[in-house]
């Protein structure tokens, strides 16, 4: 992470679903919206934001589980206080 970062992003897309164990970021299905095509997994981490997934592999889990996010390094966006690309 680059030192004048505040925040990092990623998109829904680019997050998979792993078991909690298996990653650092974490947290507890709180929605699941079926679509038609994906479902949307809407997951609130141990920190209290909300971050959101896009699951298109099976069954979808269920609310009030436990489940782990994890993204490739090169989908990562980095942004300062100002809400700036760095």
């Amino acid at each position: 992470m680059p030192a004048t970062a505040a925040s990092v992003g990623v998109r829904p897309e680019h997050l998979s679903l792993v078991a909690p164990s298996n990653t650092a970021l974490r947290g507890k299905v709180r929605l699941a919206e079926y679509t038609g095509a994906v479902t949307l997994i809407h997951v609130e981490l141990d920190g209290g934001q909300t971050c959101l997934a896009i699951h298109n592999q099976g069954i979808a889990p269920e609310i009030g589980a436990e489940v782990g996010l994890k993204t490739a390094p090169e989908h990562l966006h980095f942004f300062d206080n100002e809400g700036r690309t760095v």
